[in-house]
């Protein structure tokens, strides 16, 4: 039994270094970018969201990229 997805969503989550723990240790806060479109490149939601954290205050961490798609049978 095959199944499809159909991506229906994308958001950008941009992981930005806001504090300094006690032992040293970065401490991070999270920055999400909602209704991305789904067909949009790896590549380019990237340079997009690095682009992005140009304009933050904190340096940036880590890029996420979350998605969700709806599940059906072929």
């Amino acid at each position: 039994m095959a199944v499809n997805a159909r991506k229906i969503s994308s958001s950008i989550i941009l992981q930005v270094e806001t504090d300094m723990a006690d032992d040293g240790s970065a401490v991070y806060s999270s920055r999400t970018i909602s209704k991305i479109d789904p067909a949009l490149s790896d590549d380019d939601a990237y340079n997009f969201a690095t682009a992005v954290a140009g304009l933050q205050n904190y340096p940036l961490g880590d890029v996420q990229r979350s998605e969700k798609s709806v599940l059906t049978q072929a």
